[in-house]
């Protein structure tokens, strides 16, 4: 005891004697403190393999949720046509349980000055119950926009906004509108690794990011911006960005000029012909990190094109009109629902290909959960970050005209790189691209050939593909094997142009068989 009170006058004398090095020593603790507190939480959001989590582990985003899921959110139960007969649906989460204490997240600052440490780890790292946390807005102009960033709060409601949600997977938050209920979907467009390459992109010749030196991601994207956006340029840009990125599933690959402006139209927010460098750096970040908002503006759902209506973005969410309930869903519906169905789907693709406007459009993508159905039964593609776009007014029309057996090893070249890209005869070969979709549409939905090629990974596939939706045909009908071999050409043609003969076959026997001589229509009181 003697030698404590001998101590603790020794440390009252010292105290009384160094006030300013006392004060030093208690910040210097509480630094230390909230350093490791910050460390502890970051491994504790990490998974096995030292990987962030969070929604940006996986390129596809997860489909718009049902109908019925959105009234129960507005606090209506009554049950949407796609779920009758159908999985049940996950049980929400209550805004309750989402915004408690136990979810409550650091304030995010307003860190405009960004290195890979600041931009990915902390604001990624962390769940959270909060959308506006993720909106990036101090981001712009190097993001997909800021006409939504005004009053976000009272203009949606996110009430499944936490990432644990099952309704909120993959960077995607199904909310409501504010003023009417009426529901929609936020989008967090890009994953984390893809932002690193695009702030090492921005900032390169600057800082290294990788080194942690910082680099103002605004300043350095609008400096690329000097020289007017062109093609040519778009293209260097993103070449720079993904040097060794041997797929070109792009929308850069054939971009036009006539797109290209179309494009600048959209973003001309001011209307004045004249894209100011903030919007010239948001149309640059869109195209670069994923040109869905582009897209949908460019082809307009109020112009007949099967898009979702982009609503605006903030920052580096963007918000669009939800569109209906995944195809996924209506798998085990009646034979002759899915006859139907079959029909629009096919009607849809017709639209992206043959159009009054010159335009092939080529989503690499056309699975259950990439194409959606309305109350309307009206269909829309929901996931077009990935797609070719040929522009057919600058070609002579007899390039249509298929000469060649056109199989999978054949589309494959339209994925690739050319290894001399002044010889590429790619983008002028627009009956490859049309013939491509229609074998995506066999092959992910109409045949049971991508569920076939993954039977080995089915149970640990996130959405497993169930098979063709033209399962199970009547007796007589799979007796006739009419329809099996039409999707067989549909996926192995056996002469140039067979497949594009064995779609049109497939609508005029789908017909038929539902035996329809006018409009198509559905029963919507189902």
């Amino acid at each position: 005891m003697r030698t404590i009170f001998f101590r603790w006058d020794r440390v009252q004398k010292v105290v009384s004697g160094h006030k300013r090095l006392c004060v030093i020593a208690c910040l210097s603790f509480l630094i230390l403190f909230t350093v490791y507190n910050h460390y502890e939480r970051n491994q504790a959001a990490r998974p096995r393999g030292g990987k962030l989590q969070g929604p940006f582990s996986s390129r596809d985003l997860m489909a718009p949720a049902k109908m019925a899921d959105y009234d129960n959110m507005a606090g209506n139960p009554k049950l949407h046509h796609g779920d009758i007969g159908r999985q049940k649906k996950e049980e929400l989460e209550t805004p309750a349980t989402l915004l408690s204490d136990d979810n409550e997240i650091p304030v995010h600052p307003h860190n405009r000055v960004v290195s890979l440490v600041d931009a990915l780890e902390y604001e990624f790292a962390y769940p959270s119950s909060n959308v506006k946390h993720f909106l990036g807005d101090f981001y712009c102009p190097a993001c997909f926009g800021d006409s939504l960033c005004k009053d976000f709060d009272k203009k949606f409601q996110f009430p499944n906004a936490g990432r644990t949600s099952p309704l909120a997977q993959n960077g995607v938050y199904f909310g409501l509108k504010a003023a009417n209920k009426e529901p929609i979907v936020g989008k967090l467009l890009v994953e984390a690794e893809r932002y690193g390459k695009f702030h090492q992109f921005a900032c390169q010749g600057k800082s290294s990011l990788l080194e942690g030196d910082s680099c103002d991601v605004n300043e350095a994207i609008v400096e690329l911006l000097k020289q007017d956006l062109t093609v040519a340029r778009l293209r260097e840009f993103a070449a720079e960005m993904d040097p060794n990125e041997e797929e070109e599933y792009s929308i850069l690959r054939c971009l036009s000029e006539r797109f290209l402006q179309q494009a600048k139209a959209a973003y001309d927010i001011d209307k004045d012909n004249v894209l100011s460098t903030n919007e010239s750096a948001k149309l640059l970040t869109t195209f670069l990190l994923n040109p869905e908002p582009i897209i949908f503006q460019v082809f307009h759902y109020n112009q007949g094109w099967p898009f979702p209506s982009f609503l605006g973005a903030c920052g580096r969410m963007a918000v669009f009109e939800h569109s209906g309930s995944p195809l996924r869903y209506y798998y085990e519906d009646t034979w002759e629902t899915r006859m139907k169905l079959t029909l629009k789907v096919l009607e849809l693709v017709d639209k992206l290909t043959n159009n009054d406007q010159g335009w092939v459009i080529m989503p690499t993508d056309l699975g259950y959960d990439n194409i959606v159905v309305n109350s309307e039964w009206e269909l829309y593609v929901i996931d077009v970050e990935d797609v070719v776009i040929l522009d057919l007014a600058s070609m002579p029309g007899d390039l249509l005209v298929e000469r060649e057996v056109c199989n999978e090893d054949c589309f494959y070249d339209l994925t690739v790189k050319a290894d001399e890209p002044e010889e590429d005869k790619t983008c002028v070969q627009p009956y490859k691209h049309i013939g491509a979709t229609y074998y995506f549409l066999c092959h992910e939905i109409l045949t049971d050939e991508a569920k076939n090629m993954s039977d080995m990974d089915y149970e640990t596939l996130e959405s497993p593909n169930p098979g063709g939706l033209l399962h199970d045909p009547p007796e007589n009908i799979e007796k006739e094997g009419t329809l099996a071999n039409l999707l067989n050409e549909c996926l192995y043609e056996n002469m140039p142009g067979g497949r594009m003969k064995a779609v049109t076959e497939l609508k005029a026997h789908l017909k038929k068989w539902l035996g329809l001589d006018s409009q198509l229509t559905f029963d919507k009181d189902r």
